[in-house]
């Protein structure tokens, strides 16, 4: 039986600092941009993701999970016991905000059945009324948002596929902090 220990008794120790307001918005500014960058490379992502699922390759630590994997997570960051208590709740708080963020994030991609779906109908709609002012046109009126009911039906069949294969994969090919 082989147990993991530390090399000669050395540990690793972590130093809390404090930081003053502008970290925290240059952090936020930073979290929410890298954010942007994993909507776009989500594709990609839960292409590998599928394949470690089927044991195809190694399960990216950094990749996408589902709330079956955040709770795995969450579980094995609150049982760390060699932690402090207060750096295992703010770990547990920080992990929340990062799901927080990319669900917000998400959900303002614009598609239906999104909420950016309509919000982006809204502003083709108003981007219509201002050409149609600069032009001395009438208003041309409401666009008809039934007529996106297809890519309705295709958003939620992706978001479908995406969420089982993703809780298939945090079923057999968990992430792991160890």
């Amino acid at each position: 039986r082989i147990t993991k220990v530390g090399f000669l008794g050395v540990r690793p120790t972590v130093v809390l600092q404090k930081q003053d307001a502008g970290f925290v918005v240059t952090t936020m500014a930073n979290g929410t941009w890298e954010t942007i960058k994993a909507l776009g490379a989500m594709p990609v992502k839960l292409y590998h993701v599928g394949r470690a699922a089927l044991g195809l390759e190694q399960r990216d630590q950094n990749g996408p999970m589902s709330v079956v994997g955040a709770g795995r997570v969450a579980g094995e960051i609150s049982s760390q016991q060699a932690v402090p208590a207060s750096d295992r709740f703010f770990s547990l708080l920080l992990l929340l905000a990062g799901l927080n963020l990319f669900l917000g994030m998400f959900n303002l991609v614009p598609l239906p059945p999104l909420d950016g779906g309509p919000m982006a109908t809204t502003v083709y709609e108003a981007l219509r009324r201002w050409v149609a002012r600069l032009r001395k046109r009438p208003d041309p009126g409401f666009v008809d948002s039934a007529k996106l009911l297809p890519v309705t039906y295709v958003m939620a069949a992706v978001i479908l596929v995406m969420s089982v294969v993703l809780i298939y994969a945090d079923i057999v090919a968990p992430v792991s902090l160890s």
